[in-house]
């Protein structure tokens, strides 16, 4: 059986694909996500981080594509490890993360050459590449709750870390605006019909005569409100619920959803292409043939090869 394959030969990848929108988006769509059957560890497909490696990229940018340094708990958490602590030394932290086994980043830590008086401020500010590594390498792999605790930094103070980005203070801010009179007594009844007891529970601090803004005055029962309702916990209704019982609309509360990570497939090509400006089309193409992508191919056939008078068929055999 023949397949043809159809492709452009002498036009860059930075320029058909990267540069294109609407080509990313449909070639993030089809690489993003590994289809699994049966066993969900194994892909029954190739997927994203398959091209990574057929391109030879490295530990450390696979995994720079899965996260969004902006919104970085680890660096979150060592920033108010600053704030309590304006002396939070480098050995200390050293010493924190060899009790949580990651005696990998200590090295990298001792490869600074950084003074025996240094605080971790210093080191952020004149190691900072190496930093964002550290933090990057604790995000990935979920140990930055582990390196917390051994700092004795409380659980609360690392839920909040967690929830950084908090979808029902948005909510109850929102509420304040339209409803400035709404009182704790309202919101329990709100929260008991959704079964959030453990909520009410938090709220109880309060008279049920006082108003949201009470709430929203009170700092640290409002992060406390937040924590439990930001959770997203299979059968236990969360700040969405509590938003439409409030009167915030479905299409409101989509805008409210936190946005995810970036596109790793994206993330992944704009990183390819700096590396290799001259990548070709072909040579892309020829990647996914070898990955059994034919998927992938047709779609670059609709959006970029059919339009061009630059072509070349491939006979595949089989």
């Amino acid at each position: 059986m023949k397949l043809a394959i159809i492709f452009l030969t002498d036009v860059h990848v930075k320029d058909a694909v990267v540069s294109n929108i609407h080509v990313m988006d449909a070639f993030a769509r089809r690489l993003d996500r590994p289809i699994c059957h049966g066993n969900q560890d194994v892909p029954s497909t190739q997927y994203w981080l398959h091209l990574a490696e057929e391109f030879k990229v490295s530990e450390e940018t696979v995994i720079r594509c899965q996260h969004n340094p902006e919104n970085s708990p680890s660096k979150n958490m060592l920033e108010f490890q600053e704030g309590r602590d304006p002396y939070f030394s480098v050995q200390t932290f050293k010493d924190a993360l060899s009790d949580i086994v990651r005696n990998d980043l200590v090295k990298m830590l001792e490869q600074c050459s950084l003074s025996a008086t240094a605080t971790v401020r210093d080191f952020r500010a004149d190691q900072a590449e190496t930093f964002e590594s550290i933090c990057l390498q604790l995000d990935h792999y979920k140990k930055w709750k582990a390196l917390g605790q051994t700092m004795d930094i409380p659980h609360e103070t690392l839920q909040q870390i967690s929830t950084s980005s908090s979808c029902a203070k948005t909510v109850l801010n929102i509420i304040e605006k339209r409803k400035p009179e709404l009182t704790v007594k309202e919101m329990k009844t709100a929260l008991e019909d959704m079964q959030r007891q453990d909520v009410c529970v938090v709220v109880n601090k309060l008279s049920e005569d006082s108003t949201i803004t009470s709430l929203l005055e009170d700092l640290d029962l409002l992060d406390n409100v937040a924590i439990l309702l930001d959770k997203e916990t299979p059968g236990l209704k969360n700040w969405l619920h509590f938003a439409r019982r409030l009167g915030i609309s479905r299409n409101e509360c989509d805008e409210l959803k936190p946005k995810g990570i970036p596109s790793p497939t994206k993330k992944l090509m704009e990183y390819i292409v700096q590396v290799n400006p001259d990548l070709t089309l072909k040579q892309l193409i020829q990647t996914l043939i070898k990955m059994k992508r034919l998927d992938v191919v047709n779609a670059l056939r609709k959006f970029i090869g059919e339009t061009t008078a630059a072509k070349q068929a491939v006979d595949e055999s089989h």
